[in-house]
């Protein structure tokens, strides 16, 4: 990627035929409008958008996953867990996956 813009977070999700990126990025005037020419260059991108200054929901996900074998340190995990109230994901043998996601955030 040129200098000046850093990617800061990327998500995907995925569909039938298709994915939808989301990338996080900062940098100056430039280097976005850069990064948005390079994308639109890439083989098979439908469609670029810049939402810097549009009305958007922003919001952090934590996920973390903790080894907790079935007994009191699962029992005493889940207790913790519930006080910061995360949400568990999955629960196998030895571990637990949880989710955190904070209050959500109206950008301009």
């Amino acid at each position: 990627m040129h200098a000046g813009a850093n990617i800061e977070s990327l998500a995907v999700g995925l569909n039938i035929d298709k994915a939808l990126f989301t990338i996080v990025t900062t940098g100056n005037r430039s280097a976005i409008a850069n990064l948005v020419k390079q994308l639109s260059k890439l083989v098979k991108v439908r469609y670029v958008e810049d939402i810097t200054h549009a009305m958007r929901v922003e919001r952090e996900l934590v996920l973390f996953k903790v080894r907790a074998p079935p007994g009191p340190a699962r029992t005493e995990v889940l207790q913790l867990v519930d006080i910061f109230r995360a949400r568990v994901i999955d629960v196998s043998g030895a571990a637990a996956v949880h989710a955190l996601t904070p209050a959500l955030s109206v950008s301009r």
